[in-house]
């Protein structure tokens, strides 16, 4: 069975980095008005990244022959890693596109609305951090277990 902080250390920086660059691009294109409909499309493209880092995570981790337990254990462990880098880069684009908003409010005169509506981001931002890491974690352990059994 994998231990799991063999796991961690053998998955985490690969997550995280993947895990980043998809915040950005899915941070830089939200914050853009009208262009941010693009996310409709893009959110089921996260999952399959999710279920990849897994995957991915896995194949490096492993180095061959998995077992379907320890597939699921390092996915697992590589997707709470993606969850987690992946919902803070939520709560920083949300503090950045609520001071957009407010500065754009402010000079429209609507700041309170716009300062009740920043704050309402980035506090959604912060009770979905641990719902990432959940699914995240869930995703990416489907992503071991598939790598698992296409290497038996």
């Amino acid at each position: 069975m994998a231990d799991i902080g063999k796991a961690f250390s053998a998955t985490w920086k690969k997550a995280a980095m993947i895990a980043l660059v998809w915040g950005i691009i899915v941070g830089i294109i939200g914050l853009v008005p009208v262009v941010n409909l693009i996310l409709l499309i893009l959110a089921p493209v996260g999952l399959i990244i999710a279920i990849a880092v897994g995957y991915l995570c896995t194949q490096d981790a492993s180095k061959g022959k998995t077992e379907l337990v320890d597939g699921a254990i390092i996915g697992a462990v590589a997707g709470v890693v993606f969850g987690i880098v992946g919902g803070i880069m939520g709560i920083v684009f949300s503090v950045i596109g609520a001071a957009l908003g407010f500065g754009i409010a402010g000079v429209a005169g609507n700041a309170g609305t716009a300062a009740v509506g920043g704050a309402i981001g980035v506090i959604g931002s912060v009770i979905a951090l641990p719902i990432a890491a959940i699914l995240g974690a869930v995703l990416a352990a489907i992503g071991g277990i598939i790598y698992a059994a296409t290497k038996k």
